[in-house]
């Protein structure tokens, strides 16, 4: 082994520099306890890009076996990147119904937790969604169809949407404006969300709209709702079921219910620019840092492959160390791609090296 000497100060110096900057740029902004950006408006709770509510205990009806959900929400942007969850159902930890938007779509999946090989079923409506429109969505499912109506009007069927009702026999918990993990957020104002043990008739979804329109919607006709939010009714912290069943929590500080360490590639993988950016950023900013500790590591052995090895292996720990540290942060997620294309990087950095100098 061979001591570090003046003439290796500045390759140690690249080497710690390289390293301090990965962790920075994995880990900024360093917000540990972040502020729970959702806001009271006059038409309910306005949504940030680190918001989140959610029901503290779990929504369980035994018997039911058809469900209407009726809620209504003003959109604040047209994501297309990613799909932000307006609403998350949950079940020990396990995701089993998700609403969320994508472009001017509302997008719909129903998770099925017993396999991997195709984990959820997915069902979008057509492009009706805008910036800054209100808009009354009714989805409403039997046990093998179900249908989505936007401001009274169908917009499509499926049987997809089927047994949505499955989920609260059992009990599931409510997140609203996020994923449950806390890194998926919608941007935008929900109003209004109700939630019946039974498939509104086609007639009273389109006056359940009407009224809505005219401000006179009141839920005290025969028909009446499981669970019911005003969201602009909101005391400290909670906003109140006026059915009696559930209330919603809207913590001050932002908290999200679960937090997933390496999430599998074929579990977050996406098919977008932004997935596919975030993979080359990956690759590519670990790249230097092969390069780097390579010659730092030459330092201390004479061996070529050893080097290279003990570089590689770095990479692959500070990478698993950043994954490690993002779970105690509510504003990033852990990743196993992050994890994999880290490590390709600095294996592609020590390659090239070692093919510049025919090793």
């Amino acid at each position: 082994m061979e001591k570090i000497q003046t003439k290796h100060l500045p390759l140690l110096s690249l080497f710690i520099f390289i390293t301090c900057g990965l962790y920075y740029f994995g880990l900024r902004p360093f917000n540990f306890f972040p502020k729970n950006q959702v806001e009271n408006v006059n038409s309910g709770l306005k949504f940030g890009p680190i918001g989140i509510a959610f029901t503290e205990d779990k929504i369980k009806v035994p018997q039911i076996t058809s469900v209407t959900l009726e809620f209504a929400l003003t959109p604040s942007s047209l994501p297309q990147r990613n799909v932000p969850l307006i609403f998350s159902f949950i079940d020990n930890n396990h995701i089993l119904l998700t609403i969320g938007q994508w472009k001017e779509s509302l997008l719909i999946r129903s998770y099925d937790k017993t396999t991997s090989e195709k984990p959820f079923n997915e069902i979008s409506s057509s492009s009706v969604l805008s910036v800054e429109d209100d808009f009354f969505i009714t989805i409403a499912s039997a046990s093998d169809h179900g249908a989505i109506y936007i401001n009274g009007k169908l917009v499509r069927e499926s049987n997809v949407l089927g047994g949505i009702g499955a989920i609260f026999k059992s009990g599931t918990q409510m997140v609203m404006g996020n994923s449950p993990s806390g890194t998926n957020a919608w941007r935008g104002t929900i109003s209004t969300f109700a939630l019946y043990t039974q498939k509104l008739p086609e007639n009273l979804i389109k006056e359940h709209y009407h009224r809505y329109h005219l401000g006179t919607l009141d839920y005290t006709e025969s028909k009446t709702p499981f669970l019911f939010y005003n969201l602009s009714n909101r005391e400290n912290n909670n906003i109140y079921d006026r059915m009696g069943n559930n209330d919603l929590l809207v913590p001050w500080k932002f908290r999200a219910l679960k937090r997933d360490f390496l999430v599998p590639i074929w579990v977050d993988f996406t098919f977008t620019r932004a997935y596919i950016t975030d993979i080359l950023v990956n690759f590519w900013g670990f790249l230097p840092f092969g390069v780097a500790a390579y010659f730092f590591y030459t330092i201390f052995s004479k061996q070529p492959r050893k080097a290279a090895v003990l570089a590689v292996l770095s990479g692959l720990l500070i990478s698993l160390s950043i994954e490690i540290i993002q779970i105690t942060l509510p504003t990033r997620s852990s990743q196993m791609a992050d994890l994999l294309f880290n490590t390709l990087g600095t294996l592609a950095g020590v390659l090239l090296v070692c093919k510049a100098r025919k090793t």
